[in-house]
């Protein structure tokens, strides 16, 4: 593509694709939803069997970390600070 071409002779075409890689990878992944496509790709752990992946990866997506990490108000922070820490700070 042209971004490709012009990426390493002109600068704003660079940031482009970076730009574009930043705003639409993180899109692409959420829409893709793989937490729940592995949970339902993952067979559940019979009764009086120990947990399995799927189990381990529900107790996960439920611990208190991960919740915190996945409100959207710290990932909105999170999202901005990365900016000015990789364009300012560097």
């Amino acid at each position: 593509s042209g971004v490709g071409v012009y990426g390493p002779a002109v600068f704003s075409s660079h940031m482009v694709a970076h730009m574009a890689l930043n705003m639409i990878a993180p899109l692409a992944l959420v829409l893709g939803a793989p937490v729940t496509l592995a949970l339902r790709a993952l067979v559940p752990a019979d009764e009086g069997r120990p947990p399995g992946p799927h189990e381990r990866l529900l107790a996960l997506v439920d611990s208190r970390p991960a919740r915190l990490l996945a409100h959207p108000g710290l990932a909105a922070v999170l999202f901005a600070a990365l900016f000015v820490a990789l364009f300012l700070g560097a």
